[in-house]
């Protein structure tokens, strides 16, 4: 077959004008309106696996967005059945008595290495709220492992 006619259309244009002066099949037409196509053997059959997956593909979605609000609905409903079962009171305060050698980590390396890399990176201020990054930079340097004996 040859090409017969060609036209070109804008995208604007209404779809009635593009339409009137085209060439067209009437077994083109007959398909678009919904006919079985002539002389396509196995067309049925795979548009009828292709339907069927779509409802497959569908009643999954489906159930499971069911499945989400039940789950849902019942944890809404065991949230609402708590219930404190404590009445809420201050904990005693806890005194360090110094003979007890409790240090409050001023010999630690960490203090040090903290200090070190404080000392690399000068201060930084942003003028508006929006300029503050939403997760603060990871240090360049790797910290050395912890020794299980000094803690």
């Amino acid at each position: 077959e040859s090409l017969n006619h060609v036209r070109w259309f804008r995208k604007d244009e209404p779809p009635a004008r593009a339409c009137r002066d085209a060439v067209v099949d009437p077994e083109v037409v007959a398909v678009s309106q919904g006919a079985a196509v002539p002389n396509a053997p196995g067309f049925e059959r795979a548009a009828r696996r292709e339907h069927d997956s779509e409802r497959a593909v569908v009643t999954a979605a489906a159930a499971a967005s069911e499945e989400e609000a039940r789950d849902r609905t019942a944890l809404l409903e065991r949230l609402a059945d708590l219930q404190p079962t404590l009445e809420w009171y201050e904990p005693p305060r806890i005194t360090l008595d110094p003979q007890w050698c409790v240090c409050a980590g001023e010999e630690s390396d960490e203090i040090r290495i903290q200090a070190a890399r404080e000392a690399l990176k000068p201060p930084v201020s942003y003028p508006t709220t929006q300029h503050v990054p939403p997760s603060p930079a990871e240090p360049l340097t790797q910290d050395p492992p912890a020794d299980p004996t000094q803690t």
